[in-house]
């Protein structure tokens, strides 16, 4: 997220911009304000160079956000911060498929259902696969085995 500190920066070239593209449209001038508007238009370029360099800083000096971390970054931090988070990113991507699915007729009733009904619905005899949350944003089945240690079977 850039920083709000460079906001009102950021609108005034913003502004200036646009009115110098609107001067640059206007029809039917004379010789002389020809001249005045390709001087204001030449200052175009060099305004819009400003207001690039104006966003990168802002968002060098803003926030990034991934998942539930939210990380400072400065002008000397941001290529770390930021390549830091992509490696998250990429810790997150998973090539395998789930093991186990849910027919489109089961999955069908299971949306339709309301949320008390849930635990009193009268499921077709196929047992439903038990999902659990791993890693970060992925999904995968519970494994069942028999042990004797408390922990009902579930890994």
């Amino acid at each position: 997220m850039p920083s709000s500190d460079y906001a009102s920066e950021i609108q005034k070239i913003a502004e200036d911009i646009l009115r110098i593209s609107y001067i640059k449209e206007v029809p039917n001038l004379t010789s002389e304000e020809k001249k005045v508007v390709e001087e204001i238009a030449s200052s175009l370029e060099s305004k819009t160079a400003q207001l690039e360099q104006v966003i990168v800083k802002s968002y060098a000096n803003g926030m990034l956000v991934y998942l539930y971390n939210a990380s400072i970054m400065t002008a000397q931090n941001a290529a770390t911060v930021i390549k830091e988070a992509e490696q998250k990113m990429y810790g997150n991507i998973y090539t395998k498929r789930l093991g186990g699915s849910l027919k489109d007729s089961m999955a069908l009733q299971l949306l339709k259902v309301n949320q008390n009904q849930l635990q009193k619905c009268n499921w077709p005899a196929t047992r439903l696969p038990v999902f659990r949350y791993h890693r970060t944003v992925h999904w995968r089945p519970v494994t069942r085995h028999h042990r004797n240690d408390g922990t009902n079977g579930i890994l």
